[in-house]
């Protein structure tokens, strides 16, 4: 296999991570700021699962195509899934600003260890084409 081909494959797949962590945040947020808003139900956001979709070859067969038009197309689950749980809170709302404060918290552990992996990948090789500015001596 081109080294290059497994370094960009490596290095999307990074990229593909944080967006797809931007995305958790973002619920994560919607879920926060409607910590008071009655009926509101929690939103969870199935990173694993996005990640593997996101990373799966298309001729997976997860990803079926329509052939005929008599055919139904499949696709996966949605990312964003509300939930139907309830906390007994009389205004209907179950959000759990607690749960929601922690899974934050893991998302920025998460996104933090992506960056650094990031700027490793990026020094290594700017060391590769620059070295290590002795100019061999």
């Amino acid at each position: 296999m081109d080294l290059m081909k497994l370094y960009d494959k490596d290095f999307n797949l990074l990229q593909g991570s944080l967006a797809l962590q931007m995305k958790r945040q973002a619920v994560i947020q919607a879920n926060i700021a409607n910590v008071s808003t009655p009926k509101y139900k929690e939103r969870s956001f199935n990173f694993e699962q996005s990640l593997q979709e996101a990373t799966a070859p298309k001729n997976d067969a997860r990803f079926l195509t329509k052939t005929r038009e008599g055919h139904m197309a499949m696709t996966p689950p949605p990312a964003v899934v509300k939930k139907k749980m309830t906390t007994g809170r009389i205004d209907g709302n179950n959000v759990d600003i607690d749960h929601q404060m922690m899974k934050m918290s893991e998302n920025q552990i998460d996104f933090n260890t992506v960056i650094t992996m990031m700027r490793k990948r990026m020094a290594h090789e700017t060391y590769a084409i620059v070295g290590d500015g002795t100019n061999g001596q």
